[in-house]
């Protein structure tokens, strides 16, 4: 999972004008009383706020639902202008998507990010507001959400990406049981280069996605990938021209994954991308030895490497357990 933060911008109120006409005076004075001076050395601040911000403000991080006509509900992630992934924000996902499970209007579900992004991950602020032991609950609680919810509920769920989707948002994605994204998104797990390791199953995902040796590469590095490279991987299942045609193309793949055309899969349970044992155990081997030479005293990519190895060798749900583990370890 990624951390991020929003800064906001105020802007002073510009000083009324001093009008030099006697007679440009005497008609403001006739179209309206005179007002109370303010008292010396006060000034109201007003902070500029686009439409999204202001319905933020009053409704707080959060997700919206809506259900179409042909059974689609479409949940959205809605904490601008990147969609970190506030406690409430992971909330509300949860709650939709046990109404969804349990709609009988309702055939998939897809989830998208509000404005122009997905999800940039973990709301990095929640370091700050909370103990470590609760930032650590939170993420061991987040992880068993996308599991229980988004990956194995009982009906399909499709990410359609746009912007970015980084840690906790590539996280969320690699959950769903497909991926549609456009070709400028951004989606990756920077988490190492924060000192901290995936935490909501990239350790597990990733690599089954696009195979161990590139999944490794991704992680160890925190590189992200184009959407236009994103299908090649294996990380999404289609890409679309542009924003314009991506809730359209998620909604059609969603309806071909509840009526059967389209196999559901879920990632945490697959091995077809994956190396053979005995070859991924000389990948990890390597991967180990490079990164104990290149950074002899950073211990968190060894862990993240040590519960990757698990899930390879012990399958998903194990190597989960694992990487909540590892991540509690190098939250320390």
């Amino acid at each position: 999972l990624t951390t991020t933060t929003t800064t906001t911008t105020t802007t002073q109120r510009p000083r009324p004008a001093l009008t030099h006409s006697p007679v440009a005076c005497t008609k403001q004075s006739k179209r309206r009383p005179p007002t109370k001076e303010k008292p010396a050395g006060r000034r109201t601040n007003e902070r500029t706020k686009t439409k999204s911000e202001i319905s933020l403000k009053m409704s707080g991080p959060t997700c919206s639902l809506s259900v179409d006509r042909q059974g689609v509900a479409t949940i959205v992630l809605t904490n601008p202008p990147v969609n970190a992934l506030h406690p409430n924000v992971l909330k509300a996902l949860a709650e939709h998507l046990e109404a969804c499970h349990s709609r009988s209007d309702v055939k998939a579900v897809v989830v998208t990010g509000s404005g122009k992004n997905f999800c940039a991950g973990f709301d990095i602020a929640q370091f700050a507001a909370q103990s470590s032991e609760k930032v650590k609950e939170s993420v061991s609680g987040a992880s068993v959400l996308l599991t229980k919810v988004l990956e194995e509920g009982a009906k399909p769920t499709v990410a359609a990406i746009q912007g970015v989707a980084l840690g906790g948002g590539c996280e969320v994605a690699a959950a769903c049981n497909a991926r549609v994204c456009t070709p400028d998104a951004k989606i990756g797990l920077p988490e190492l280069q924060l000192g901290i390791i995936p935490g909501f199953g990239g350790t597990q995902r990733l690599p089954r996605l696009v195979g161990l040796q590139t999944g490794l590469e991704l992680i160890l590095t925190s590189k992200s990938v184009k959407g236009s490279k994103a299908k090649g991987l294996g990380l999404v299942d289609e890409l679309v021209s542009g924003p314009g045609d991506l809730l359209a193309k998620a909604k059609e793949v969603a309806l071909d994954l509840a009526s059967g055309k389209r196999k559901r899969v879920r990632t945490l349970e697959r091995e077809d991308r994956l190396e053979p044992k005995d070859v991924a155990k000389i990948i990890l081997g390597i991967a180990r030895e490079q990164t104990k030479k290149r950074a002899p005293h950073i211990r968190h990519p060894l862990l993240c490497i040590d519960a990757i190895e698990t899930g390879i060798m012990q399958g998903g749900k194990a190597g989960l357990t694992a990487e909540t583990k590892a991540f509690n370890e190098a939250a320390q």
